[in-house]
């Protein structure tokens, strides 16, 4: 029963802190803000896997193309080209039977 109260107690503090946020910070600046972090963990937890299954050189190099093509993906999202992005890689699947 405790650790309800606790949970229940912690998602309040959350939600409150998250609606005073959202008034002073812009919600686009929170979903960018958000996704980095998003990404960031992502790249880390691959890094702790991966490091130890094939290896420091090639981890780095997996790593370095993911980053490349996030940011790539990122800066895509953020101009409006999104849809080519998607239309592409559509495209791509249906040649693939996927």
């Amino acid at each position: 029963m405790e650790t309800t109260i606790g949970m229940l107690i912690a998602d309040g503090v959350g939600i409150v802190a998250g609606v005073m946020l959202c008034k002073r910070i812009p919600q686009r600046k929170i979903k960018w803000f958000s996704a980095i972090i998003f990404v960031l963990f992502g790249l880390i937890s691959k890094y702790e896997v991966l490091s130890v299954k094939i290896g420091l050189g090639y981890t780095s190099l997996f790593l370095s193309i993911l980053a490349v093509v996030s940011i790539y993906a990122m800066f895509a999202i953020l101009s409006g080209k999104n849809q080519l992005l998607i239309s592409r890689f559509g495209k791509k699947l249906l040649e693939f039977n996927l």
